[in-house]
This record gives structure tokens, sequence and C-alpha cells, in this order.
């Protein structure tokens, strides 16, 4: 950036402080003139601009200077700036004043695009330009871009603006002098739009020129009632004929994703909304505004002083909404004026005419809304459907953002919409209109469509014309693959893959997987405030082996309130869980989901009617009516929010002070597999998945933290436990011995040391550590040892068969058999895994047997222990290839009747990086400086700066 660039800043607060009333309309017909005499020192001129014509005249200037190597011959420079296919084309002319001949040279024309959604400089939006002179050099910013800078030809001295043309030129421009150099030049006509907040700048001397009476400085030349308080529209429009207008001016929205944003309206009394619709989508967003701009309302530090405002403003007025849907293809209005949200009742005979009161036929309809102090009309083909009057005008006018959206809303405004409107339900769930708008007229204006269909939100599927086969069925020749459903829609097939194992447009391509360990989520934070919906949709494709577990929840101990919306499994059968503010309401599913199978749950609420289905078994329920609306600010996959807030086992007295939160631990997380997870139409896979790589969905990087990993049916590594260092340990004491046994566990270490410790009562011991990346175990038989070699680490399990008194050790696919103690039974007491910190008195004996006492460094998954007891009759009847489960189970991570476990330094989740250098895409590494929070994502974290007074990707600036 230029060293002036902090001025330039100054300079535009200032002069828009002095001059933003004043606005100068010209009509393609006139221009405005201004003479300067100043010193011309550092010059300065500013302005805004706003026009819809892209090819048109739009400034030019007279610069003068004096020429010191050509013995002072005085040198005019014109300087001529017109737009032409909606950039900014600007040329630098020389005028030798004794030749009369016009010079240019290469270097004095530049194009420069506007910063503009609809990339055009004819948008109808303010646009800026600040003109520099500095001696001899001249300086073009338009919209704070970067500045281009245009040198005189030939010149080197003292440039100074002698005369300034806003809207035309004092120079001929389609004589052959200029279209030799411009070909295009000579079809310019002059400007059509508005100029505002023209100022000029010299040394001290500071002028605002659509203010300022003639001096000795400057001389205006304004034309007759140019100079307005407004923006005249009309200027802003196309000069076409309007009815031929009304012919082109259909779209179709083809699919969901996008939409128009339109000039609506921001204070009306009045108002008036005409047009034409054609679909056969039962469901969707036709308009919406209201009072709220984009990224408004939810501030950015939840400390924000003006948060409890908005919540206290919100709880005694409202914000105004104006929004018009499809419900099942008939059409629903929301109007809120602030006195609170009204869906005006249609007419009777609106539901009693069903070729009348449907209107999803795909038959063209029009429709006609007027708003007039609060009143409501709605007519439809002509007919009048909707009458609603407020009755005592206390609310007449309706405050809106100034713009209308068609079609569907950005992510943004969703959000919003869920605080302000819950009721509006396509919007909630994202159910944007498909089928064809046209001749769309707001208050006698006709929609610009050749502009709206221009931006970025709109290009991928909205299209000019409206062509509709209504009487095809796209699903003829059955499309999609692999048994999933095909639904025709508009033009078009869309194929349901919820039940399928596959995903894509035909269901041909492989899904994505996610694993969760039991310490691993999906965790979506849409807002800081809590949000309220009326309604839900949401798909789950899942399997699982457990029979209890903890699939989602929306249940937050922030919120005051005990809302929440929760789905676990219970003795293998799904529950769901609706609190709508009052009481947990609980329903049943009667299919058995705990068989690691894939299993397909949905979940459908529109206020207090449920449909709740498992594998197309579908129930329906009434929901009590203590409520409507489900408060939440968030939604976790994969575990419950008090699973979230104990992560770390750091000493025994913090385990037992956590031990509540541990018990039972299998009713709080998930262990198994998902394959489709939405929710209100958002697809949180895919979003996961193509975070990095797609902008649309970057307003969803601060709100997604993910452990949970992406898989491809490998095996799923269960409850992992991280050994921070040597004294890292877990100790399990057995409350009776047992000579018969199962053990089983996944290792992964970074330093080497001891694994695994079995005890029992008459000094016969086995021992595993990790040596030089294998394992060995260490028999000992009192004072005896024998060792044994046994391959690499990953899969270890243990068989102690009582009848054979023989021990099997499996490492991966590798057999040991170590042979026991004839004399002596051997009879597990004590399992101890890494350190054996707690019983220093055994350090001398084992030693000189052991490359190490202390424990390795690592980390523990899939942990099972099953045995029987010795004095009881029940047996393992254990198979070496096929183990029968036993009568009793240990749970490493809490203590029972029948054990007693301590923990020492112990980690939950795995958390050692096979790396060896700093992982700054794991947030186990920490790398958010100065207590940022950091969001874990797939092969990437996003860090939460708000509340570090830092920014940069990792809070360090």
């Amino acid at each position: 950036m230029p060293c002036d660039w902090f001025d330039y800043l100054l300079f535009l607060t200032e002069l828009l402080a002095e001059d933003s009333s004043n606005i100068l309309n010209l009509n393609e017909q006139n221009h405005a003139t201004f003479h300067f005499n100043t010193d011309g020192i550092d010059e300065k001129i500013f302005f805004e601009f706003r026009t819809r014509k892209e090819n048109q005249i739009m400034f030019s200037f007279e610069l003068t200077s004096i020429l010191t190597q050509h013995t002072k011959m005085k040198v005019d420079s014109y300087l001529l700036g017109y737009l032409l296919n909606g950039a900014l084309v600007v040329n630098l002319f020389n005028h030798f004043s004794e030749k009369r001949s016009y010079l240019n040279h290469a270097n004095t024309q530049k194009i420069i695009s506007c910063i503009s959604d609809y990339d055009t400089c004819a948008d109808t939006k303010w646009h800026q330009i600040l003109l520099t002179i500095k001696k001899n050099d001249i300086l073009l910013v338009l919209d704070s871009q970067p500045q281009v800078k245009l040198n005189p030809f030939g010149q080197d001295g003292l440039i100074t603006i002698r005369v300034m043309h806003l809207g035309g030129s004092f120079l001929n421009t389609s004589q052959e002098t200029f279209t030799r150099f411009i070909p295009s030049i000579g079809n310019l006509t002059n400007f059509r739009g508005c100029f505002q907040s023209i100022i000029y700048k010299s040394g001290e001397l500071f002028i605002p020129l659509l203010i300022t009476k003639n001096t000795k400085y400057i001389q205006s030349q304004l034309p007759i009632q140019s100079n307005l308080r407004n923006c005249d529209y009309k200027l802003l429009q196309q000069k076409i004929n309007i009815d031929h207008s009304k012919l082109n001016s259909y779209v179709s929205f083809t699919k969901p994703g996008s939409y128009l944003r339109i000039k609506g309206w921001k204070v009306v009394l009045h108002g008036e909304i005409t047009f034409i619709l054609r679909t056969t989508t039962l469901n969707g967003l036709i308009i919406y505004s209201n009072s709220i701009n984009e990224y408004e309302l939810f501030p950015k530090d939840i400390n924000e002083p003006n948060l409890l405002e908005n919540i206290h403003e919100v709880k005694q007025t409202g914000y105004d909404i104006f929004a018009l849907e499809l419900r099942l293809g008939r059409l629903h209005f929301l109007l809120n004026t602030g006195s609170g949200i009204v869906q005006p009742e249609f007419d009777r005979k609106y539901f009693e005419s069903e070729s009348k009161g449907f209107i999803s036929d795909g038959k063209e309809h029009s429709i006609q809304i007027v708003f007039d102090e609060g009143d409501l009309i709605i007519n439809v083909d002509g007919e009048n459907f909707v009458t609603h009057g407020t009755g005592i005008k206390t609310y007449k006018y309706l405050n809106l953002n100034e713009y209308f959206y068609i079609g569907g809303l950005p992510e943004s405004v969703r959000q919003i919409n869920s605080f302000i409107s819950p009721e509006v339900w396509s919007a909630q769930l994202r159910q944007d209109f498909i089928g064809c708008l046209g001749e769309f007229i707001v208050n006698k204006r006709l929609w610009d469509i050749d502009l709206e269909r221009r931006p970025c939100w709109s290009k991928p599927f909205v299209e000019n014309g409206c062509k509709l086969s209504s009487s095809i069925d796209f699903c003829t020749d059955k499309p999609c693959r692999n048994k999933g459903q095909c639904i025709s829609s508009w033009n078009i097939y869309e194929c349901d893959c919820s039940n399928t194992n596959f995903s894509g447009k035909t269901c041909t391509e492989n899904p994505i997987i996610v694993s969760f360990d039991g310490f691993q989520w999906l965790w979506i934070k849409f807002s800081p405030l809590p949000i309220q919906s009326s309604v839900e949709e949401l798909t789950l494709r899942f399997k699982t082996k457990y029979e209890d577990g903890f699939l989602l929840t929306t249940r937050s101990s922030i919120l005051s309130a005990p809302d929440c919306l929760e789905l676990k499994i219970i003795s293998g059968y799904l529950s769901l869980i609706y609190n709508l503010g009052a009481i947990d309401n609980i329903y049943h599913n009667p299919v058995y989901i705990a068989d690691d199978q894939w299993h397909t749950v949905k979940i459908y609420r529109r206020q207090n009617v449920l449909n709740f289905s498992v594998d197309n078994l579908f129930q329906t329920f009434d929901i009590p009516k203590d409520g409507r609306y489900l408060s939440h600010r968030h939604l976790i996959l994969g575990n419950s929010e008090d699973s979230l807030t104990n992560q770390l086992i750091d000493t025994p007295t913090q385990f037992n002070h956590n031990i509540k939160q541990i018990n039972n631990l299998n009713v709080h997380v998930f262990i198994g597999y998902i394959m489709v997870f939405l929710f209100n139409g958002v697809d949180f896979l895919r979003t996961a998945q193509n975070l990095k790589h797609d902008p649309s969905l970057y307003i969803w990087k601060d709100k997604l933290d993910i452990t949970a990993t992406q898989s491809n049916y490998e095996p799923n590594h269960e409850l992992p436990l991280t050994f921070n260092n040597k004294d890292s340990t877990i100790e399990i004491q057995l409350e009776h011995s047992t000579s018969e046994f199962i053990l089983g566990m996944w290792i992964k270490w970074k330093k080497y040391g001891t694994v695994l410790f079995l005890q029992d009562g008459f000094r016969q011991n086995l021992i595993l550590e990790s040596i030089d990346g294998r394992l060995q175990l260490i028999h000992m038989n009192k004072d005896q040892a024998v060792k044994y070699s046994i391959g690499e680490n990953q899969r270890v399990v243990v068989i102690k068969q009582e009848s054979t008194k023989l021990i099997h050790i499996r490492v991966n696919n590798q057999s040991t058999i170590v042979k026991m103690n004839i004399s002596n039974y051997f009879a597990l007491k004590t399992i101890n895994i890494g350190s054996l910190s707690t019983r220093n008195s055994n350090y001398d004996t084992y030693s000189n047997y052991m490359q190490r006492t202390t424990g390795f460094q690592g980390c523990v998954a899939s942990f099972s222990f099953n045995y029987s007891i010795d004095y009881d009759q029940s047996s393992l009847n254990i198979k070496l290839n096929n183990t029968t489960p036993s009568r009793y189970h240990v749970n490493y991570l809490y203590s029972n009747d029948t054990q007693k476990v301590s923990l020492h330094n112990i980690q939950m989740g795995c958390h050692f990086s096979d790396s060896k250098h700093l992982d700054l895409n794991h947030c186990s590494e920490n790398p958010c400086r100065f207590n940022g929070i950091c969001m874990q994502q797939w092969n990437s974290i996003t860090c939460d700066c708000s509340l570090t007074g830092f920014t940069g990707k990792f809070c360090d600036k």
C-alpha cells in the first residue's frame, strides 16, 4: 500500500461527514462542469457514483503543465474515464498547443474493475473514485483497491487540474483522433445515473462541490434540477420497454443452493408485489426479508455489551419479518410489524377449492401481495385469498433491511432467522424454491433479472427462461442405483441414497464413513446465543455392535432451559427424547440396531407432530403441547455434553472427583460408524470434508469441531487412552481371583517400557514390555524367568485356560504358548497397564529380568477382560478362535463391586502423533497462542481468536 493510504482513509471519513446529503442526478442528456483556480498542491478529487448503464462516459479532466525541457512549452493533458462493458477504462491524452495534435502512449490506459458482487460497476451500487495529482504523477483508486498510476508522456513539470466534467466530456470523442486509439469510444453516450460526495482538496483547501457556491477557487455549472436530495431510481433502470422486458424476466430455480437478492423495502407504509409462479415442488421459500442485515445480530465476542440488549429487545417487540413460502403446495405467509409474528389465515375457499388452493401443479399462477398500513391482502389468480387487518393501527410501518431474498437464503441470514423467527419453516429446513418465477414487480419496478443473475450466489442453479415438462416422470428409467429412491422434480430427478451404502447423484459413489471410538465427536456450534426452531429434520445412517450408546444431543448446560433433542441406544433399541421447555418426552422404536449392521433413522418434526422411523418402520407421535420451540445453540454427534467436559484424568484425587462422569461411560458415548448425517438440509459429513476447499462453506469454518475419523471400514480402536509418561498407569484389582480369562487390547507406543503386568498371589507373573519396536514376554515362576520374543505391536490377546495350565498370547496373528507351573495354579488377581510405580517394592525383584521397570509411553485401546471366578461353577468354555462371553466383564475406567480401578496420569483419547515434529493440524498439540480456542477439523485446525485480542491463523498477530 502507498504511504498516503492512511491519509486517504482520514480524508474519506472527513468528506463523507461533510457532504452526504446532495446527490447529482444526470440523465444522459446533460453533464456537470467544474472550473478550478488553485495553486494545485497535492490535489485530490473524490466522488461516488452509481449507475446501471455499462457503456458510457463518466468523467473527463483537463490537466495543465509546463515542460521544462522544451523551453517551457505549455502542454495540456486530458484524462478521460468511461465505462466499457461494466469496467472503468481510464485514458490519458497529451495535447501540444502548437501542433494541436493528440498523443497516446501504451502506459497511459488502465482498465479497472469495481469491487462488486455483480462483476460490474453498473450494478446500481455506490462506488468510490479518488484521483490524486502529485507533481507529474496521476494516481487513481477505485473502491479502495490498490492505486494505479498514469504518467503524461514526455512531461516532468507540475500538473494541475483546470476543468472537471462529470457525466460527459468537452472533447469530441467521435472524431478520428480518438477513435483511432479507442475504437469503441464513438458509441458512448453521456452518463446516466448519480454522483454524490464530490470533494476537491488542495493543500489546506477543502471544498464540497455540491454544496459550495461559486468562489474565486471554483466555478460550478450544474444542470437545472440535477442537484437533489435523492438518487432518482428511474435513472438506475435499463431503458427498455417494460412489456417486452416482462417476457424476458422469467428465471428457473433448478436446484437448491441458489437465490436472488433484489431491491426491496426499507421503511414502508404502503407496498405492492406482483409476480408469476410456476412449480411442482411442494415446499420452498419464495420471498424473505427482515429488519436485520447479514452478520448484524450475533456478536463475535460473547462478552459484547449489546448481547443482553439484543436478547431483551427480541423478547419485547421482536424484529420485522416479511416471508412467503410453500407448504405442501399451498401458500403460507408470515408477517411481523413489531407486535409479534402473524400467520394470516387464508380464506376458507382457498382450502375448499383444490384447483385454486393447490398451486404446485406446474401451471402459471399470478400472485399479488398488498401491504397497507399494517393490513395485508393476498390475491391468487385474481381472487382474494387472504385479508388480514391489524384493527388498531399501532404498528402500521414495516421496517425491513432493503432487500428481498428470492428462492433461498444465505446461511448467515438463515441463522438470523432461526433466532428471530422460527416460524418460517423453509428457512429453517433449507428448503429452497424449485420452479419458475417471472414478471416480479416491486412497487411498480420490474426486477432487473439480467443484473440479479450475475452474483456468485445465483449463478449455479438460476437460469434464464422457464421450461417445465410437468407430465414427464423423470424416474421412469430408474436412474437411481443400488436401491436408491428416485424422486421426480423440476425437470430433474433426485436420488435418496440414505437407505443404501452408496452416495452421489445416482447412488453409485463411495460414501463418507466416519468412525467414533467413544472419545470422538462431531460438534456443531450454531451460535453463541440460543436459537429456536419449530421444525427439525434429521437423517442418520449408522452401525454399532453395542447395546448402549449416545448418538447425538442438542442439550446445553449453558442454557437455563431444559430443551433438548437427543438420540440414545438403550438395550439395543433407539430412544428419541424431545424436550420443548418442560419435560423429557421419550419415544421408542422397535427395530433392534445393535447388530453391527447399517441402519437409517429419520426424524421429522413439525411443531407438535413427530415422525420417527428406523429402516422404513414409520411411527407418528403427538408431542405434548407444553411448547412449540426447541431452544438450542449446538449439536453434538457421538457424545453427550457431560462426557466432553472431562477429557483428562490427571491424579487419583481428580479421578475420584470425576468418577460420576466416567461411571457408566458407555451410555454417554457412541462407538461405531456413521455414513449419513443430515440435519435441517445440511450434509455435515460433506461439509466437513470440503470445508477447506469450498468458499461457500466457510461460514461453518468456526462452527465445526471434529475429532471423529474418516474411515474405510478399518477396525475401530475403542475407548483409547493416552499414557503420557513413564509414570502413567492403570491398576485393576479383582475382588476374586480367576484362573480362566480372556484379555485383549490394542497398543501403540512412543517410548518403550512396561506394557502389561499380570500378577497372581503365588509370585507367578506375566510381564509384557516393549523393546526396540517389539514385544517381549517374561514369565516369572517364583525366582525363575523365561523370556519370549513375540513380535511387533498392535493387537494383543492373552487367553488363560484353567484346564490345560497354558496361556496363549497372540500379537496380531503370531501366537506364543506359555506353560505354567503345574504345582501352582495361576490365579490372576492384579492387572497393571503401564508403570509399576504403585508397587515400588517389587522393582528389585523384577529388575534383573526386565529392560525397564518404568511404563511405556503411548496408547491403549479396545481393552476387554472377560473372566470367571474360581469358586463359581460358571465356565468361559474358551476356544482360541471362538470365545464366548463371560459372566464377569472388567471396565478399566471405573470401579464397581467386582473390581477396584486406580488411574494415574491417563488422558482420554490417543494423542500421540506418529510424527516426530509438531503437528499443526491437530488440536492435541495446542497450536493456538494466547489462549485461542482450537477447533479440530479433518486434516486441519481453526483457531478461534475472538477472546484473545490477537488475529491470524494461530492467534499470534
